[in-house]
């Protein structure tokens, strides 16, 4: 069963969970920083990727990334950190979105669940410094340091456990098809995420 055939209203709804990249995040279509590096756009992500490093345990600050990256990149320190910052703002939040979900807090847990690289927290954390997200959520989930993704049904229990609720009690939503149906697989009731204004009905609706 797809979001077009859920109820008007679930009851019993105490969380909220959503997916990062494609419904959170959107990826900005200006690719600046990519100007004044020796390197096409994949092999620098891939060189990015190197210097953020696997952050499953230790978050690096910025300073050590940038650090790291000049090296690999043979570039000053000011421009890789250019590099850097112009790769992390690369995925902008959905403001609209945002401030829904802030309005959900007072009465809802709210977690997110991405599949992503350990070196994903790095990203995170970055973001939700910049934009103030830090208190947004009461759990974040990446795939990589879980060591489980979407759609296996075992990260949509494991979440809903580490909110402390049941996935009947948990809403999820997510822009891939696939992970939503992982989501009803488990219980829970879901939206599939084609448009920010779409979503925040359905939210409206079912909470």
């Amino acid at each position: 069963m797809l979001h077009d055939e859920e109820p008007v209203r679930r009851p019993g709804l105490r969380a909220v969970l959503f997916d990062a990249c494609g419904v959170l995040l959107h990826r900005s279509e200006v690719r600046d920083w990519l100007t004044g590096t020796p390197m096409v756009e994949h092999e620098l992500n891939a060189a990015i990727w190197a210097a953020i490093g696997d952050s499953a345990v230790t978050v690096p600050s910025a300073e050590e990334v940038s650090g790291r990256l000049a090296d690999a990149l043979g570039v000053p320190r000011r421009r890789a950190t250019a590099v850097l910052d112009g790769f992390l703002n690369d995925w902008q939040p959905d403001h609209q979105l945002v401030e829904a979900i802030l309005r959900l807090r007072s009465r809802y847990r709210i977690g997110m669940v991405t599949n992503a690289a350990a070196g994903a927290r790095f990203c995170r954390a970055y973001q939700f410094a910049r934009y103030g997200l830090d208190a947004t959520f009461d759990l974040v989930m990446i795939s990589d340091i879980e060591g489980i993704g979407k759609p296996d049904p075992g990260i949509y229990r494991l979440a809903a456990e580490r909110l402390n609720v049941t996935p009947a009690e948990c809403l999820f939503v997510d822009d891939k098809i696939e992970n939503v149906r992982g989501a009803l697989d488990v219980g829970m009731a879901a939206i599939h995420h084609t448009g920010t204004a779409r979503t925040i009905a359905r939210l409206g609706e079912l909470l």
